[in-house]
């Protein structure tokens, strides 16, 4: 398991830096000083409160858009990469990332690359330090910015949307739950009461409601650690891999299912294929920095199976065919990206495609989610209604007589 190492250390020049480091212990840390002969003045292993709760400390889609496309703008502008860097990290919060950041430069200043000082940082994903290892290779930084830029204000605004069109049904499904709660603790009662008093037979939907409610109340106090408890539990299944994977391939059996999460993944994978092609990495290497980016494993496994077929010699697209992961319009568009020797145009062509049938499922979705919430929950308050109303009106009727 890699360790931070916050490092005081002394150039040949005398100047004194204090660096971010990332090593397996100790000596490995001192180790990789060395060898840019630096003195050490200060060792110690840094751990904040993401090492403490295991926090990913990576920068988020919107700031990493920002950062990478502020960047490619500067650079393009003739201003240095070091003077660029200087000041776009004035605008990321967090003296700590900052920090770490600043300390990034400096280290490339000294004589790391670019791309290995992103990794030290832990601030940037495995795959932004890869696709700027191309672009330091083939001298074309800027042109790599300006890809990881839209690449992640393209991840943020689809992130933003999903987010939109879920804010309403769950405000709508925690309101309701609050007000059964509260029912449940504070009305119910006086209605049970009102009941025994009035002497009157109940519905038999009504006893039922009543007989659920008392037990609903009786138990109140292990509401929370038992969601708590589910909450824990769903977590480290996902955590699990032999877990996660058998409840990917539940999920996945109904075909319509199975379709829509092979568009999700290949949005995903296929944007960081072009991404990385056009940065100048080969296909067999992007593939293997895009598969952790994946978010199933399902996907991942058969893309590793991809891979495999590649390096025996296979093409890309009876390689995808082969390992699962393809459909009719795959297939046909990485057979042209084959006959014109374009598979950057190929593989963009498949994320546009796939790109504007989310943002079209996700408003589709919202359409038909919140009137259908809204259909929900107005049949659990009246069938709770209903069944309270329904003693009164006879206790009335009876009355009456």
């Amino acid at each position: 398991m890699m360790k931070d190492f916050k490092i005081r250390v002394m150039d040949r020049q005398g100047n004194r830096t204090t660096q971010f480091l990332s090593a397996e212990s100790e000596a490995d840390a001192k180790q990789k000083i060395s060898e840019k002969r630096w003195y050490i003045l200060h060792l110690e292993e840094h751990r904040d409160w993401h090492s403490y709760f295991g926090v990913s400390r990576i920068l988020e889609a919107r700031r990493l858009a920002l950062f990478f496309r502020r960047l490619a703008t500067m650079i393009q502008s003739g201003i240095s990469i070091g003077q660029s860097w200087r000041l776009v990290i004035q605008d990321i919060p967090g003296k700590e990332r900052q920090a770490r950041l600043l300390a990034s430069m400096e280290q490339m200043e000294n004589g790391f690359s670019l791309s290995e000082t992103m990794r030290q940082s832990r601030l940037f994903p495995v795959l932004a330090c890869h696709v700027v290892q191309a672009g330091e290779e083939s001298a074309s930084l800027d042109q790599v910015f300006e890809l990881l830029g839209r690449y992640y204000e393209g991840c943020h605004k689809q992130r933003q949307s999903l987010r939109n069109a879920l804010i309403y049904p769950a405000f709508l499904l925690l309101g309701t739950a609050a007000l059964l709660a509260g029912a449940i603790v504070f009305i119910l009662p006086v209605f049970e009461n009102m009941f025994v008093e009035l002497a009157v037979p109940l519905p038999a939907a009504t006893q039922r409601l009543l007989q659920i409610l008392n037990i609903l109340r009786q138990y109140a106090y292990l509401w929370v650690p038992l969601i708590c408890l589910a909450a824990f539990s769903l977590i480290m299944a996902i955590k699990s891999p032999r877990l996660r994977s058998h409840m990917e391939t539940v999920m996945l059996t109904p075909r319509p299912i199975k379709e829509f999460f092979l568009a999700v993944c290949w949005q995903r994978f296929g944007r960081l294929l072009f991404i990385q092609l056009s940065g100048g990495i080969t296909l067999v290497r992007a593939i293997e920095a895009a598969i952790p980016a994946v978010p199933l494993m399902w996907f991942r496994k058969r893309a590793r199976l991809l891979k495999l077929f590649l390096e025996q010699g296979m093409s890309l697209s009876v390689a995808v065919k082969q390992s699962g992961i393809a459909n009719v319009y795959i297939e046909t568009m990485l057979t042209v990206g084959e006959s014109t020797g374009k598979y950057e145009e190929a593989l963009q062509a498949i994320c546009m495609y796939y790109e504007w049938n989310m943002e079209n499922r996700i408003k589709r979705w919202q359409r038909l989610l919140e009137p259908a919430i809204l259909v929900l929950v107005g049949i659990t308050i009246g069938s709770i209604l209903v069944c309270l109303l329904l003693p009164m009106f006879d206790a009335a009727a009876s009355m009456s007589i």
